[in-house]
């Protein structure tokens, strides 16, 4: 009888268990926020950190966003390099795949270069930032990390932007979250 109370409430415990726990990313998950706006989130094009540098997704500077960071992108896959450069081309980095470095458009080198990551190519944050002066900072939020890249003196500390970014957050959680735990659909004969 002991035995039978004892295995009744260990499986009542386990379901208790399995059911308390809320599901939760696999660590770390990064969210990235370009000007005021948080960007969705993807396994495909999450930052990274790679070699004790954070590495964004080179597309992002391909949408909206290249207005509010002043930079734009191009990936010229048959040669295996990444161009980002300011409207009027006076400032232009050139990453080559294969490279570890990239070269500006005076032909200086700066380190590290690109990485190609799934198919999406990735540059350094740190980089990019310096040459085309705009701001990043990565900031602790309760479901991960907040890279946040802006123009500089954008008027909120990385804090004041993280919370008023709450609910941004949690959407995109959440959303990210439902992904995760969507099965794909199997056709049956």
């Amino acid at each position: 009888m002991f035995k039978r109370a004892a295995g009744l409430l260990l499986c009542v415990l386990l379901i208790f268990q399995m059911t308390a726990l809320p599901v939760r990313a696999d660590e770390p998950l990064y969210f990235l926020a370009i000007g005021n706006e948080v960007q969705t989130v993807s396994d495909q094009t999450m930052p990274f950190w790679s070699g004790g540098y954070l590495y964004i997704p080179a597309p992002l500077f391909n949408s909206s966003t290249r207005s509010v960071l002043g930079a734009r992108y191009r990936y010229v896959e048959s040669e295996k390099t990444v161009i980002l450069y300011n409207e009027d081309m006076s400032k232009l980095l050139l990453f080559g795949m294969d490279q570890n470095y990239a070269t500006d458009a005076e032909g200086k080198i700066s380190y590290p270069g690109s990485i190609l990551k799934n198919g999406t190519p990735f540059v350094p944050a740190f980089s990019v930032a310096k040459y085309f002066g705009f701001e990043y900072s990565v900031t602790e939020v309760s479901q991960g990390q907040l890279v946040w890249l802006r123009q500089q003196n954008f008027g909120l500390t990385d804090k004041e932007f993280a919370d008023a970014a709450t609910y941004p957050l949690a959407s995109k959680y959440a959303e990210y979250m439902k992904g995760k735990n969507e099965s794909p659909s199997v056709d049956l004969p």
